[in-house]
């Protein structure tokens, strides 16, 4: 019988055929562990898609809660090994978020502590999550006890489409375009971390800095955030741009 209660990858494939086998002869599609944990709540976790749309083919319930009021929603929003974390996994948990809420599942749901999935994925640093989330209606000031909002400019810069407008916004209530926020980060932080070319260079010609180190990702650079930037359009230009403006190819993170 397959069990995952540890498990921090996808099933391979002949392990996903031998599950649908299992559930199609009996096996209990919940599986409950001791806190309340179930399958959906671990798979939607270890961002397995496949393994998320068979559970929910076979009736898994979306609002099944662990102890601690978590839903299997906020378990997507949850990655705590990002540096280990192959980016594709990262981009397939805004997919298993849409199969769980095309299933019934609730976009604010709040957990004992208050926070919802949006408030989570801010806090794990999943900028795919955050801006799925947030396209789909989630209300950034449901914050939980620790308080993990997206700041307005990144509300702004996601909803808003528009970068450098955004941009220009943002800097018209501010006369330092390198002031950090209470998490330790800048606007180019922000702005690398969601992958937005036109926020990007808009920031740089306003004279932003891109040697900063924000608290997001272990003290990275923005430089650090290549790999999202490169998801989006115009990123190779952002990237390019990072570095004629100075920023350091060889920085390391902490």
């Amino acid at each position: 019988m397959i069990r995952h209660h540890t498990r921090v990858r996808p099933l391979m494939f002949y392990e996903l055929e031998e599950m649908e086998r299992q559930l199609e002869t009996g096996l209990d599609v919940e599986d409950r562990d001791e806190d309340g944990t179930t399958r959906l709540h671990r798979a939607s976790k270890a961002a397995d898609l496949q393994l998320v749309k068979l559970l929910l083919r076979f009736g898994a319930d979306v609002s099944a809660r662990t102890q601690d009021g978590r839903r299997p929603m906020h378990c997507a929003a949850i990655q705590e090994e990002p540096e280990v974390m192959p980016l594709r996994l990262s981009k397939a948990r805004p997919e298993i978020m849409q199969a769980l809420l095309a299933a019934g599942a609730q976009l604010d749901a709040q957990d004992d502590c208050g926070d919802t999935p949006l408030s989570i994925a801010y806090r794990y640093g999943l900028s795919f999550c955050v801006e799925f989330l947030l396209i789909a209606g989630a209300d950034p000031a449901l914050c939980g006890e620790l308080g993990h909002c997206p700041p307005s400019f990144v509300v702004n810069l996601v909803l808003d489409r528009d970068g450098a407008a955004t941009v220009k916004r943002s800097l018209a209530h501010s006369n330092d375009v390198n002031a950090k926020d209470a998490d330790g980060n800048t606007l180019l932080d922000h702005a690398c971390w969601l992958g937005s070319a036109a926020a990007i260079i808009a920031l740089l010609a306003a004279g932003a800095c891109p040697r900063t180190r924000g608290r997001r990702s272990f003290e990275a650079t923005p430089l650090h955030y290549a790999a999202e930037m490169m998801e989006r359009h115009g990123g190779v230009r952002a990237v390019a741009a990072l570095v004629m403006a100075g920023a350091d190819v060889n920085a390391l993170d902490a």
